[in-house]
Parts: C-alpha cells; structure tokens; sequence
C-alpha cells in the first residue's frame, strides 16, 4: 500500500507545486511595475515618426490616423480642441507651411498597465519643433510635449495631446 500512494503521490504533488510556483509567479508579476519595453519604445517611436510624416506631408487623412477619433488635444498657446479633425483643420488653413522634427533620443517612453495586466496605454515625454517647410534649416518654434498613447485593435493612437512651452527654434 505504502509503495502504490507513493507511485501515485509523487506526480500529484509534482504538479501541485507548478501550479503553485506558476502562480506565485503571476501574483509577482502583477505587482511589479511594468517596465518599458524596447519594444514598446520602438513601437510608439515608429507612430511619432508616422505622425512627423503625415504633418510634413500634409495629408490630413494619414494624420487623423495616427490620432483616437475622440482625442483631445492642449496647446498651451491656443487652448484645446476636443477631436483631431478641428486640427487636421488648422493645419490645411495654414497651408501646411510647417515640419514636424522630433529626436528619438529625446523621448522618454513610459508603459501604463491595463486592468488585466497587459500594457493598453504609453506615455510620451519629449521635445518637438516645428520647422518652414521652405528652409534646410529649422527657423519656427520648439515645444515640449506629453502625448498619452492607447493601444487600439487598429494600433497605437494618441487619445491626449499636451503640447507646452513654446519658444522660437533660433
């Protein structure tokens, strides 16, 4: 009898304890802050370049693209605009005279946890200037920027925009 519970015990017991250690994994896991990934930086870094190319190229549907439809955006010298298509607006107003340039190595990237743990949300910290189009030279204005980014079934869009401290490129 002895022999047959331990014939029997052993695999039993065995399996007990990865489930155990698979969950005490996932609890540890869970509470961990999640870490950004080079990944995730790579992934929003590659919508920041989309939305650089949409606005260099003035294309107002490649640009809303890069956007949530509902977004909404804060500049700090003209107040906030609830939607994308009200800037999209602005931009073809102006003639599309400008350029946007932003540095990679000036972006911070930020992960933001869903309720289920996985990443749905990334924040984006940088720096941005706006250039005439005209010149080989960056003569417009710089500005600092925060950009809340989510994670959508179509991809990366911006749901929240906060563009701040203003000043001329020269």
């Amino acid at each position: 009898m002895t022999r047959r519970f331990h014939r029997y015990s052993w695999p039993s017991l065995a399996i007990v304890a990865l489930a155990a250690i698979a969950q005490t994994n996932a609890l540890a896991a869970a509470m961990d802050p999640p870490t950004t990934s080079e990944s995730l930086r790579r992934e929003i870094l590659a919508m920041d370049a989309r939305l650089s190319d949409a606005y260099a190229s003035c294309e107002a549907r490649r640009f809303r693209d890069v956007f949530s439809a509902d977004a909404e955006l804060i500049f700090g010298e003209r107040g906030r605009l609830r939607g994308v298509a009200a800037h999209a607006d602005d931009l073809r107003r102006d003639g599309c005279a400008m350029r946007r340039e932003s540095v990679a190595t000036e972006q911070r990237i930020e992960a933001v946890p869903g309720h289920l743990g996985g990443i749905d949300a990334a924040i984006q910290i940088g720096e941005q200037r706006f250039c005439a189009r005209a010149s080989e030279a960056c003569d417009g204005v710089s500005t600092k920027f925060v950009a809340l980014w989510r994670r959508t079934p179509d991809g990366w869009r911006i749901a929240r925009l906060i563009r701040y401290a203003y000043a001329p490129t020269r």
